[in-house]
């Protein structure tokens, strides 16, 4: 056997065994969540006759093997950040000459940032349709108050000339709900949303969420709004979700920075387990990420500050409440904050929304989050 013959069947024994071990790895799911992406990790899928066929079988395989190989975040860092250079020097030079702090698009149209450099979706909200049946359904067989916020973002509103989409007017509009039990978030402008968002995450930054805590205070009758004491920011750079979706992360950066609050004795289960939710202190030790600092999307998220007094409330809603609910909760005796996309695999049951506030004395309900989550069928669950 030749040298060269030789050096080929080593390489393929090789990968085989990298492949191998990262199946194997798989197996296991010892990586439950993708950092780099800022997502869980890809996990396979139970094998039938239809998604085999169809080949989601196959492709969760080759998804889950993405995220379990042995150097495969690695590899994909790397790579994202060689080609995010490329796209920031490219576009840099071509838009440079007449810079006026708009928002210039490229990648097919998906990507939007100005000189200011913010990341922003290009979105088409014509043909928004609103899961009105099942909002009214939890309306109206609600034995407590149903209270509604809705958070717009970069999709309600045309950032270029500020002309609004009247999203939140369209949902309002098809409810069953009085006025004093539903607010909004609003942006009027790109300078608004520029001062209440991350420039490289589709989430609120900590000016955002602390509006969004004290408006939905002040729509819930709330007093006594809790001051920060200080405001402190991360010696490192942060890069965001958008970052990461348009394969930029570490090139497009920006401060994190975060309000400091002196928060009650409390204790959080988080799906059952005895353990803190978020982080309430700046840690330079590790990298700045929203999930980090808000929370991670979890099923279920109990929070008890021993104030029997005081009423308990269920928060139905997606990351965007990550940021503030654990805020919102020192004003309540116990707060459910439920996320319907994982709730029955991390809890290992159905949401039964009825018999969920029977059991855990419900006395108010908060429907938030943006037109995603009021529009996403994955949120929805029956009221019956």
């Amino acid at each position: 056997m030749n040298k060269c013959k030789f050096s080929e069947i080593a390489f393929v024994f090789f990968v085989g065994i990298i492949l191998l071990g990262g199946f194997i790895y798989s197996l296991f799911m010892k990586e439950t969540i993708s950092q780099l992406e800022n997502r869980s990790a890809y996990k396979y899928k139970a094998m039938n006759l239809n998604n085999f066929l169809s080949k989601e079988f196959q492709n969760s395989i080759e998804d889950t093997l993405s995220d379990q190989l042995p150097f495969s975040m690695l590899i994909k860092e790397k790579y994202n950040y060689l080609s995010a250079l490329y796209s920031k020097y490219m576009t840099n030079f071509v838009v440079s000459e007449k810079c006026d702090n708009r928002y210039f698009y490229y990648s097919n149209g998906c990507l939007a940032f100005g000189c200011n450099e913010y990341l922003v979706s290009k979105y088409d909200s014509s043909d928004v349709i609103f899961r009105i049946n099942k909002i009214n359904e939890i309306i109206s067989n609600s034995d407590v108050p149903v209270y509604l916020y809705y958070i717009e973002r970069y999709d309600d509103i045309n950032l270029e000339d500020n002309q609004k989409m009247g999203l939140f007017e369209k949902l309002k509009s098809n409810l069953k709900i009085e006025d004093n039990y539903i607010s909004h978030f609003e942006i009027k402008s790109s300078e608004e949303y520029e001062k209440y968002f991350y420039k490289t995450d589709h989430h609120l930054n900590n000016v955002g969420a602390y509006k969004a805590y004290t408006e939905i205070a002040n729509m819930l009758g709330i007093k006594n709004i809790v001051k920060y004491s200080a405001e402190s920011c991360h010696k490192l750079k942060y890069s965001g979700s958008k970052a990461r979706t348009y394969k930029v992360y570490d090139v497009f950066v920006e401060d994190f920075c975060i309000y400091d609050f002196d928060y009650p004795k409390h204790t959080t289960l988080v799906n059952g387990v005895n353990k803190e939710y978020g982080i309430s202190r700046i840690d330079d030790t590790v990298s700045p990420d929203y999930v980090k600092y808000a929370g991670f999307d979890s099923g279920e998220v109990v929070f008890d500050y021993y104030q029997p007094g005081r009423k308990n409330i269920l928060i139905l809603g997606n990351s965007y409440d990550n940021a503030y609910v654990k805020l919102l909760a020192t004003h309540f005796n116990k707060t459910y904050a439920v996320d319907i996309r994982h709730y029955k695999d991390e809890i290992g049951k159905e949401f039964n929304y009825l018999e969920y506030i029977e059991e855990k004395n419900i006395d108010i309900v908060l429907l938030n989050g943006d037109n995603g989550y009021f529009r996403n069928t994955i949120y929805d669950f029956d009221v019956k």
